[in-house]
């Protein structure tokens, strides 16, 4: 019995290596023929693997060495539901590469509606449709970068997201001391506003106008420029509820709020306009007096038509020296107050410009009268807050807050009326 199995496994054996044998040869006789038939058009097949090579690289080599747009940051990365985050919604894209892009893709589908502002290699700015802005939502962006006539290359994703403005509290305002709003002797009137749902994200705005608004917790205080509302009878409140400094749709109901204004007469003819001007600029010239304020003063155009004595006389107690109604018509003018202490100060019938490094700020100055170019400019450090209107340009420096806290301007040829920045 063992010998039979074993005699059939031997005979199994046998018969597999000559099989394989066999095989072997017929893999061998194969391969010898396709050698024949490789040397017999070896033309025609060195030109085909150059061809296929050619391809590959073509291919290949694009993808490989030409870089890929990498997006880094996207700001803002998040927004609130129906919110002006800047004056065109527009978002900046920072990384790499995006000097070639051609296309912008949200959620993996390319957007035809979105606008490609500006690229430089290192930065991409953006602007979806409105849509999406308005939607709540997380979005993958990418951007698509071309590589040659026939491919292209996408970036890595990055998401931007639009928050829902029904999570923010509508505020109410209840309360704001004082009643009734006066006129102190300071360039700013401070108010405080109680209510509901007041945040540190909560900015008072007056008449639709931004103001400088705190929040201690409990109450609003809200810094009003005298400039704002010497005119104005009531002023028209809201609180505005805000999101990474952009302000949202979330407003309260209108406050109004009565003043003792200026503005007492329902005459409203040539002079009686114009004695309200002179006696708001008696009294702005009167707030001026502080010993933090930086203020400065430039002409443009015209400097004496208007002036008075009593105009003259306010800038005296100042500490300017200079008498702008008898220095004669189209004078240039040019004054710095540092608290309460005279700078410089000069007027001539000629171009006048006065630089200062040594006050904390960087101060470049330039006065032109009419005939010498009718011009103002008032740079600290580096930027311009002159109004450039005609008359005599006021601007005012803080040095606590460590900012320009006014700019105005008095139109000292007729009228003295007031423009401002």
């Amino acid at each position: 019995m063992n010998y039979l199995r074993d005699r059939n496994t031997f005979v199994f054996l046998f018969k597999f290596l000559d099989c394989r044998k066999k095989g072997n040869e017929i893999m061998y006789a194969t391969m010898k023929n396709i050698m024949i038939a490789l040397n017999k058009h070896k033309k025609m097949v060195l030109c085909s693997g150059g061809i296929l090579l050619c391809l590959v690289l073509y291919i290949l080599t694009p993808r490989v060495l030409m870089p890929k747009p990498i997006i880094s940051n996207i700001t803002p990365s998040e927004v609130m539901q129906n919110c002006y985050f800047n004056t065109d919604k527009s978002i900046v894209l920072t990384g790499e590469n995006f000097g070639n892009i051609t296309g912008v893709y949200v959620n993996g589908v390319w957007e035809s509606g979105c606008n490609i502002i500006s690229a430089a290699d290192d930065s991409l700015i953006i602007r979806l449709p409105e849509s999406y802005y308005n939607t709540e939502g997380n979005f993958s962006i990418q951007v698509q970068t071309k590589i040659n006539s026939d491919l292209f290359a996408k970036s890595n994703k990055k998401v931007f997201t639009v928050l829902s403005d029904d999570d923010i509290e509508i505020p109410e305002i209840k309360m704001i001391s004082p009643e009734i709003l006066s006129f102190d002797g300071s360039l700013f009137q401070n108010l405080i506003l109680q209510g509901e749902n007041l945040t540190e994200n909560s900015i008072v705005t007056i008449n639709d106008r931004k103001m400088d608004t705190s929040y201690d917790g409990t109450f609003l205080t809200v810094s009003i420029p005298y400039s704002e509302w010497y005119l104005e009878r009531k002023l028209r409140m809201h609180v505005v509820q805000y999101f990474a400094g952009y302000p949202t749709s979330i407003k309260s109901i209108p406050f109004y709020l009565e003043t003792k204004s200026i503005y007492e007469t329902s005459n409203e003819d040539e002079e009686s306009i114009v004695k309200i001007n002179h006696d708001f600029m008696l009294e702005y010239l009167d707030a001026l007096r502080n010993e933090d304020y930086i203020v400065i003063f430039a002409v443009k155009d015209e400097s004496s038509q208007a002036m008075t004595d009593e105009i003259v006389a306010k800038m005296n107690q100042l500490g300017l020296e200079k008498n702008l109604y008898t220095a004669g018509v189209h004078r240039s003018y040019i004054a710095v107050l540092d608290g309460y202490n005279l700078i410089y100060e000069d007027v001539k019938s000629d171009v006048l410009t006065y630089d200062n490094n040594e006050l904390g700020v960087s101060l470049h100055i330039e006065s032109a009268n009419f005939d010498v170019g009718n011009n103002s400019v008032i740079q600290i450090d580096g930027e311009d807050y002159s109004v450039n209107d005609c008359g005599l340009n006021i601007v005012v420096y803080d040095k606590k807050k460590g900012s320009v806290i006014d700019s105005v301007c008095f139109n000292t040829y007729s009228g003295l009326y007031l423009t401002k920045n």
